[in-house]
């Protein structure tokens, strides 16, 4: 994890069905007190991952798919 402008970005490896791949996470973190939260997306193309492409449908559907993380935290006591 390292800051990278107004936010910050972790570096690691994504698997889906089994194929993984390194992924990059821009995200942004607030923390007010003792909760805190983490929001972030990334971009990845279905092709990586072998999602749907033995689909009759696959020329018709979006190659690149959007992840959305949102993580909220509370402090234990």
């Amino acid at each position: 994890m390292r800051r990278s402008g107004s936010g910050y970005e972790a570096a690691g490896q994504l698997t889906i069905k089994g194929h993984a791949q390194p992924v990059t996470l821009p995200f942004t973190l607030s923390i007010d007190g003792d909760h805190a939260r983490m929001s972030g997306h990334l971009t990845i193309s279905r092709r990586d991952f072998e999602i749907g492409v033995h689909s009759d449908a696959n020329d018709m559907i979006s190659q690149n798919i959007t992840v959305n993380v949102r993580v909220d935290a509370t402090r234990a006591p």
